[in-house]
């Protein structure tokens, strides 16, 4: 596949063109995901075989494919990644330390649709992404709750949302 070509220009970058990636520059390297410590020792364990604490090329390329499918909230898992028939997306390295590990838990990532108004074209676009929402509302009102959400397919700013989300009907107040 044309990304795996992307992965290797990133495994150069990491190693200056050496035939290995090792431990703490491997780390280093991982820690530029913004991805949490557990996600980042679940792809260690799973890229780093028979733990001989280096990268190989094809290790670092299935790091790098575990990373992405982590970023946009999926498990980081081997099964997950034969399973998933998209074009991979491209990881990100350069994000600030911890993007994903505020009060959301990417672990509990779920689908859902964004629904965008393009003022330009006069219509709604709708998005298939993976998000995050946090357990508790943070303002309730007679018909909904609001709950803090984040986009994964975004970082920064660009991924902080507000879910709306419709209360249960036909229960009688106590």
């Amino acid at each position: 596949p044309e990304e795996v070509g992307q992965f290797r220009e990133l495994f150069q970058q990491a190693t200056s063109n050496a035939d290995k990636l090792h431990g703490q520059v491997a780390v280093a390297f991982l820690k530029r995901t913004g991805l949490p410590h557990v996600a980042l020792k679940s792809i260690w364990e799973i890229c780093d075989r028979n733990g001989k604490g280096h990268l190989t090329r094809s290790e670092f390329v299935l790091a790098a494919r575990l990373v992405a499918l982590a970023q946009v909230g999926m498990r980081p898992t081997l099964e997950q990644m034969l399973a998933y028939k998209q074009r991979f997306p491209t990881p990100k390295f350069e994000l600030p330390d911890n993007i994903y590990t505020d009060d959301f838990d990417v672990t509990e990532a779920e689908r859902a649709t964004k629904h965008e108004y393009d003022v330009a074209k006069g219509n709604w676009r709708r998005t298939l992404v993976n998000v995050v929402i946090e357990r508790q509302a943070f303002a309730e009102g007679a018909m909904r709750a609001a709950y803090h959400m984040r986009d994964l397919s975004a970082s920064g700013e660009e991924s902080r949302y507000v879910a709306k989300i419709s209360k249960v009907s036909g229960t009688l107040p106590s």
